[in-house]
């Protein structure tokens, strides 16, 4: 009996004298080929019907290191859109009207001295639109039954700023277009 109490009482010694550190914040772990993502979330777990920040922190997968630099492209998209309104934030709205509001820019300049709706629309039908190390190159009118690379970068807001959490890049890998979905 004393043995067993000795026994009890050495085993919850050992166990409390080991300190396993703080406890890992849960995340879930993505990669590409270049790059690894953790995302992790506040509060731990996310509760429903309350807000919940995610953050998302990008390595670079042969360094280890953090990614998040600006380029010059997502720097220009910034003065850009704080020229018409400052400290606009930039997110998924702002971002589609800004290359949209680009691509039109290009067409209408492809239209020619007199543009019509039917010449930018022409025009716009056999471009190539990209905003180098944004967006593209979409070659149209391929892009309508072949899909183009999928190119894009990871990009964080703080409401204020924007970063790039993965720099700018394009995957070579290609989908066959079903025979259904072409026009």
């Amino acid at each position: 009996m004393a043995r067993g109490a000795l026994l009890v009482a050495t085993l919850g010694a050992l166990v409390a004298s080991v300190d396993c550190g703080p406890p890992r914040r849960p995340e879930i772990r993505q990669g590409s080929k270049s790059y690894l993502f953790n995302i992790t979330s506040d509060p731990i777990p996310p509760h429903a019907r309350e807000d919940v920040k995610y953050t998302v922190t990008v390595l670079d997968r042969e360094s280890g290191q953090p990614t998040e630099t600006p380029t010059p492209a997502t720097e220009q998209m910034q003065k850009d859109v704080d020229a018409i309104k400052p400290d606009t934030p930039i997110g998924s709205a702002v971002f589609a009207g800004y290359v949209s509001a680009d691509f039109f820019i290009q067409a209408l300049k492809k239209a020619g001295a007199n543009p019509t709706p039917e010449k930018v629309q022409a025009a716009a039908a056999k471009m190539t639109f990209q905003v180098k190390g944004l967006i593209g190159p979409t070659k149209y009118p391929d892009s309508h039954v072949i899909p183009t690379p999928q190119c894009g970068a990871l990009m964080a807001s703080d409401g204020k700023a924007v970063t790039v959490a993965a720099p700018y890049e394009c995957s070579s890998q290609t989908y066959p277009v079903q025979p259904k979905f072409r026009s």
